[in-house]
């Protein structure tokens, strides 16, 4: 190689020149292109161990779910059920009370004609229904006898005076005082035949006249019934 400060020759390997003492490293120029590196990043995810799938965590948060969702349910439901209580006790619906169906006590005389009861007829009644009665013994246009007849009782008129009578009764329930009517289950009837009560003798006895009758039907009875006008028996 030259030395570029003198142009002398010198060794290959020479770091100065022995001819002009020139520096031959320090003063060399590179050339060469310096290649600028240019580094790109690259994400390089940090990989953590996988845990294993425990199903127990997902069972257990279910249950108190379901528990939380009961507990709610059951406070709705309570207090809608305390509010309807509450309703229902400060307005209560107004109940009406039942009166029992009124009776006048049995045997309750209604009416009595002195006049045609002075005899020794006796007619004999009796009551085989559920309802009570009102039996009254027409002399003409006039009711002589009235009596009240509790349901499933017997009465005996006495002391009829001999003559012929019609018998006519009414049956119901609840009398009503001021009307001297039923208010229920009103039926008015007359027997068709007349009742004669006439007294006979012999030369030992004398034999008062007496009947009986049933204000309900029976098996072998002769005596026949049929309705009225009710107000043709309250006319007597």
């Amino acid at each position: 190689m030259f030395c570029k400060f003198c142009g002398k020759e010198l060794n290959d390997d020479a770091k100065f020149c022995k001819y002009c003492g020139g520096n031959l490293k320090g003063s060399e120029t590179h050339n060469h292109t310096q290649t600028q590196e240019t580094h790109t990043p690259t994400y390089t995810p940090i990989q953590k161990p996988k845990k294993p799938f425990n199903p127990w965590g997902w069972i257990i948060a279910g249950v108190v779910l379901l528990i939380f969702i009961g507990i709610v349910s059951d406070d709705s439901t309570s207090s809608s059920s305390n509010s309807t209580y509450s309703n229902t006790t400060i307005n209560p619906e107004p109940e009406t009370p039942s009166r029992p169906d009124y009776s006048l006590p049995h045997g309750t005389v209604l009416k009595e004609g002195s006049y045609y009861m002075s005899g020794e007829g006796t007619l004999e009644i009796s009551n085989g229904t559920r309802y009570d009665a009102v039996a009254k013994l027409v002399k003409g246009n006039t009711a002589i006898y009235s009596v009240y007849i509790g349901a499933n009782r017997d009465y005996t008129i006495e002391g009829i005076s001999d003559g012929y009578y019609e018998l006519m009764f009414a049956q119901g329930s609840d009398w009503n005082t001021v009307t001297k009517q039923f208010n229920k289950n009103q039926s008015y009837s007359a027997f068709d035949e007349t009742f004669d009560f006439i007294t006979t003798e012999d030369e030992y006895y004398y034999y008062p006249p007496g009947f009986e009758v049933t204000l309900n039907p029976v098996v072998g009875g002769t005596a026949e019934t049929s309705s009225v006008n009710p107000a043709e028996f309250n006319a007597y």
